[in-house]
């Protein structure tokens, strides 16, 4: 009897309806699809994350912000040192831009957290699979649309510099090469910097937990662009190194020690 009721609750229009949603779900979080974003979202979205930065993290001041307008096809690469990232550059983004998320953080909430981020531009990767984005991102950036690159990949919240991947530096090069170099591909540097660490919270990676533990005021630092065009012959690990020292020169006194 439940097994005949089970299939006339999946053939039903609830049924069938939750099954388009799961399948919508799935779809939107496998790497390599690339969701459309939701124009409309753009605004409220920034509201809504500048109102959450000011409440956990206080005051933001950017250095450099003439930079975000950078011309051409470009990749924003900020260092990824905590959970609030995201948070404190979204707002100061002068544009739309489409960002490249981790899969696994965009799950939950029914889904709804998914709906979200890929409405404001997010886009997933499995970073066990990362060379299933590759291609999508080169022609998102190819036809114009800046992109969003956090090179660490995973949050190193010791505040350090972690370990940078090429994905960046690969996806540029790709993308100046398909273009012939008729468009200018470059990689701007980004430098998060945070009044106020709290290791013991930022470890929980929860964002209640942190409450105001981070509020101490946080600086973007967002560099000059690094033109591929002025580094011919570099390879994509070459290319990174560069990004690295230029991330570590926007802010020395955060790996000074």
């Amino acid at each position: 009897m439940s097994k005949v009721l089970s299939n006339w609750l999946s053939q039903s229009f609830l049924g069938r309806l939750r099954t388009r949603y799961k399948n919508y779900i799935e779809q939107i979080l496998t790497s390599g699809y690339i969701p459309k974003p939701k124009p409309w979202l753009l605004w409220p979205s920034r509201k809504l994350f500048q109102f959450w930065r000011f409440l956990q993290l206080g005051r933001c001041n950017v250095v450099g912000a003439e930079n975000l307008s950078t011309p051409g096809r470009v990749i924003f690469c900020p260092n990824h040192s905590s959970l609030f990232d995201a948070i404190a550059v979204h707002p100061s983004m002068t544009r739309p831009i489409r960002t490249m998320g981790a899969y696994e953080s965009m799950k939950g909430l029914l889904g709804l957290k998914a709906i979200f981020l890929t409405g404001v531009g997010v886009f997933p990767v499995d970073r066990k699979n990362g060379s299933s984005v590759i291609k999508p991102a080169v022609d998102l950036l190819v036809s114009g649309e800046p992109l969003m690159i956090f090179p660490e990949g995973k949050i190193d919240n010791s505040g350090k510099l972690g370990e940078f991947k090429v994905g960046a530096a690969y996806i540029a090069l790709s993308a100046e090469q398909q273009l012939q170099g008729k468009e200018p591909v470059g990689l701007v540097p980004m430098h998060i910097c945070y009044g106020k660490r709290n290791k013991k919270t930022g470890d929980s990676f929860n964002f209640l937990k942190m409450a105001f533990s981070w509020r101490g005021g946080v600086t973007l630092h967002i560099g000059k662009p690094i033109w591929l065009s002025e580094h011919r012959g570099l390879s994509a690990e070459e290319l990174m190194q560069v990004l690295r020292r230029k991330i570590i020169s926007l802010c020395p006194r955060a790996y000074s020690c």
